[in-house]
């Protein structure tokens, strides 16, 4: 029974063998005929000869676990080209999907849009590809799918897909307005082309030069996909871009970008303009694998009659099916998250990047009415790329220190860290201001140790002084309220302003510093505290 596998791939490979003969058996026949076309013959054969000869898919036995994209994701034409590469290629059908939708949104261009008051959400797509080095497979789904969108419009293939950002500058060159003089006469040609597919197969190098101080790239591409109008207003050369439909798909590994994404980066607004797609090797494909050429034509051709059906569109509405799914869905969508950190930070868009995912959705039916099928494809992909951000960052704050003390407040469990292993763990290199931000943080995102937590583990560093022989100190009021200011981030006199209004919490404060002094266990804070005098 051990060999139970082995044997089962020889037979198979006997019975494709079978076939094989099979079929060139009757290919011969149907040749030989008299009345026979040579090349309809080939043709009718071939597609069932690269059918049967095509590599058996074997599942990925490590592929790690992650989010899971639904089956409402894979609706309609976007749905059937990720069926039909899926066999055939090792690449994530979340990476082929990605592709899909960001590729057909930019070719489509700026004319389709959905309308939310006064602001236009068109059909473009910031996309991060997200996985492991080599075996994420991100730039398979890349080599896959960008040849079909290049077949089905060669015009945008060869005008409209860029790489190689290296400034906010450069950017708006590639998509600047021509510039006239005073008599109307043209003094520097413009961007005839607006459609932008920004393709960045390392995307740290990007988050690299967005982190600049003197770079503009980050406010260059929010303001990009927030409208369709940009400007420089440098003093040597001044640029407008209008008209503009920029794309983004970007390919990162998880280590990289929790390196390079800085907490302001996180935070202001840059990193949620970005739908995170989290992709593995879906399988193994020992020789590799390739689509039909005539299945692919025929994906080409429908892509691109699709695309030229889409440009038509102009505003956009939602049908009363539709209306009734986001009047439910809405609500989870802009729901604020109690818990702080980046994957919080950069699911912050949840309704307008839906929103822009039906419009997709749509147009790839070509039809002006999002319906209740693209809206609930669009869902389905949205909570995708949020459990990928959620697989991505984790408990990630995007604050260097925080998240090594979190890191290691983890590792200690509930024994937790005192005030000096805390310190400990930097060698002196943090200042304990810094230190006591970091420690604010994670207690403002309920992280790491709470409240209670940390003023018990006080009292155990205050302990470990008398243990070495050293005399118990006198832990004060004044000490106990320094302490709770650091912890919680607040001033000195807001603090003082707060116990003057609060007068439980200052007897608080002296019944603590009393039981520290003399040693009293701490209770948690919702019970009664005891009520030792104050000294």
């Amino acid at each position: 029974m051990a060999n139970a596998g082995h044997y089962a791939e020889i037979v198979g490979g006997c019975a494709k063998q079978r076939r094989l003969m099979d079929l060139g058996h009757r290919l011969l026949q149907a040749a030989a005929e008299p009345s026979a076309q040579p090349e309809a013959v080939a043709r009718h054969y071939a597609r069932q000869v690269l059918e049967v000869a095509a590599p058996t898919p074997s599942p990925a036995k490590d592929r790690p676990a992650g989010p899971t994209l639904a089956p409402e994701a894979l609706y309609g034409l976007a749905g059937d080209v990720v069926r039909a590469f899926a066999p055939h290629t090792e690449a994530d059908p979340a990476g082929l999907l990605a592709n899909t939708l960001t590729g057909f949104g930019n070719m489509v261009g700026p004319g389709p849009h959905a309308l939310v008051g006064r602001t236009r959400h068109p059909a473009k797509l910031y996309a991060a590809i997200v996985g492991p080095s080599g075996k994420g497979r991100k730039g398979t789904a890349r080599a896959e799918i960008r040849p079909l969108l290049e077949q089905a419009d060669p015009d945008w293939g060869r005008r409209c897909i860029a790489s190689g950002l290296a400034s906010g500058e450069g950017l708006m060159h590639r998509l600047r307005d021509e510039v006239r003089d005073a008599k109307g006469e043209i003094t520097e040609a413009g961007t005839a082309d607006k459609r932008l597919l920004v393709v960045e197969a390392e995307f740290a190098r990007v988050l690299a030069v967005a982190g600049r101080d003197s770079s503009t790239l980050s406010m260059q591409l929010r303001d990009f996909w927030d409208s369709d109008r940009a400007q420089s207003l440098a003093k040597n050369d001044p640029m407008v871009a209008s008209g503009t439909h920029v794309s983004m798909l970007v390919e990162i590994t998880c280590e990289e970008l929790l390196r390079r994404l800085t907490e302001t980066e996180g935070r202001n607004g840059f990193a949620n303009r970005y739908l995170y797609w989290y992709v593995r090797r879906a399988q193994y494909l020992p020789h590799g694998g390739r689509l039909d050429p005539r299945t692919f034509d025929e994906l080409a051709e429908r892509v691109g009659e699709t695309a030229k059906q889409a440009r038509k569109i102009r505003a956009m509405h939602r049908s009363p099916d539709a209306n009734e799914y986001w009047d439910l869905v809405y609500p989870e969508l802009e729901a604020e998250t109690e818990e702080g950190g980046l994957a919080a930070a950069v699911t912050d868009r949840g309704a307008a990047q839906t929103l822009r995912l039906s419009v997709v959705y749509a147009l790839l039916d070509g039809s002006a009415m999002i319906d209740l099928p693209h809206l609930q494809a669009a869902y389905a992909v949205w909570r995708y790329c949020e459990a990928s951000a959620l697989e991505i960052f984790g408990d990630a704050l995007g604050d260097e220190v925080a998240d090594q003390l979190l890191e290691h407040l983890q590792a200690a469990g509930e024994q937790g860290l005192s005030l000096r292993e805390q310190n400990g763990l930097f060698h002196g290199h943090v200042s304990s201001e810094r230190l006591a931000g970091a420690r604010a943080r994670l207690l403002r995102a309920r992280r790491g140790l709470t409240l209670r937590e940390s003023l018990a583990r006080l009292q155990t560093g205050t302990a470990e002084k008398a243990e070495k022989g050293s005399r118990r100190p006198r832990f004060t009021w004044s000490d106990a309220l320094n302490f709770l200011r650091k912890s919680c981030g607040l001033s000195a006199e807001k603090v003082r302003r707060k116990v003057a209004r609060a007068p439980p919490f200052l007897r608080f404060l002296r019944t603590f510093s009393a039981a520290v002094s003399a040693g009293h266990t701490l209770n948690p804070l919702n019970q009664q505290p005891p009520q030792t005098p104050c000294p």
